[in-house]
């Protein structure tokens, strides 16, 4: 569980309006789901047909149907639903994780996404949660209850308020704390290895920034 839904760009949000459509429609119309569900989009390493009934899948994860495979599991109690799902496979000559977050981004429409989503399975703010975590701090940066997620008591701290301090004491610019897109964009950018933005993944930069938002914690 915890490896299938790791790159989504958030968790489970069981009470939005779109989650409790998919809800209505396990409960009450199982045997349509299929057709009236886009289905999930898997992105793995390698995919072999063995034969019509069994597939060989390396390293799946989840990028987009966390909602509808999450409600099915919770919902389902007749086991009549069925879901599309759509395989893409890894090009080794590209950046998997620039490849997952343009799928991420194109497929996720149903609930609305935002910078901050995207830029949560980043290279930057992954060491950033690990920093915390090594300080017994549990660091939330995806929206919705994490169905994977291994919780810490000694500590809470909120991404969105980080990004919103981090611009405030350490770029000593407040404004940005009201626009904090704008932030997450460049971060996003520099996923995205945008020349003008790629000083925020060198090794250094990621280490300094890593402290600077635990400091404003």
């Amino acid at each position: 569980m915890n490896r299938l839904f790791n790159n989504n760009v958030r968790g489970f949000l069981s009470d939005s309006e779109v989650n409790k459509q998919i809800r209505d429609t396990i409960e009450k119309y199982p045997d349509s789901f299929y057709y009236c569900n886009n289905g999930a989009t898997i992105f793995c390493d390698s995919i072999d047909i063995l034969n019509s009934n069994i597939i060989h899948v390396v390293n799946p994860r989840i990028l987009n149907g966390q909602q509808s495979i999450a409600s099915i599991y919770q919902y389902d109690k007749s086991n009549k639903v069925d879901i599309c799902v759509k395989f893409v496979c890894s090009h080794s000559n590209e950046n998997n994780n620039e490849q997952m977050n343009l799928i991420c981004k194109t497929t996720n429409t149903s609930n609305r996404i935002n910078p901050i989503n995207l830029i949560s399975n980043s290279e930057l703010i992954v060491r950033i949660k690990k920093l915390f975590e090594i300080n017994k701090i549990n660091l939330s940066i995806k929206e919705g209850m994490l169905l994977n997620s291994v919780f810490i008591n000694n500590g809470n701290a909120d991404l969105e308020e980080l990004l919103k301090m981090w611009a405030t004491l350490h770029l000593e610019r407040p404004d940005y704390a009201k626009a904090i897109n704008k932030i997450a964009k460049i971060f996003y950018k520099s996923e995205l290895s945008e020349e003008k933005y790629l000083i925020l993944k060198n090794e250094n930069a990621i280490d300094i920034i890593s402290k600077e938002f635990f400091s404003s914690y």
